[in-house]
């Protein structure tokens, strides 16, 4: 399993549906750059981030069938930052998809 599935399987999926209820992720052309969370320019607010996450557990259940529940402190982690950006969000679920497996 590689981020790049990650993304594939789970992410995108992910965004493409949180789009309908979320105009600043309806708008996103491409994942280069783009700030999921935390910072003033990202395209989830924290009521946005709560659906999302929900929509990602759900997703990692269809496509995987591992159960994957978020804690806050994986939501809350300041150190790894994992919502912050694709990337992070990516890194952050394969970890968390191969523990489970």
């Amino acid at each position: 399993m590689t981020t790049d599935l990650i993304i594939e399987k789970i992410i995108a999926p992910c965004l493409k549906k949180a789009s309908l209820g979320i105009p600043n992720v309806s708008e996103i052309k491409s994942f280069d750059g783009l700030i999921l969370y935390g910072e003033e320019s990202a395209v989830l607010d924290s009521l946005n981030l709560v659906g999302f996450i929900f929509l990602i557990e759900e997703q990692i259940q269809a496509t995987f069938g591992v159960d994957i529940k978020f804690s806050a402190e994986d939501i809350l982690n300041t150190d790894a930052r994992p919502f912050l950006n694709i990337k992070n969000l990516s890194l952050f679920l394969l970890h968390k998809v191969s523990a489970a497996k």
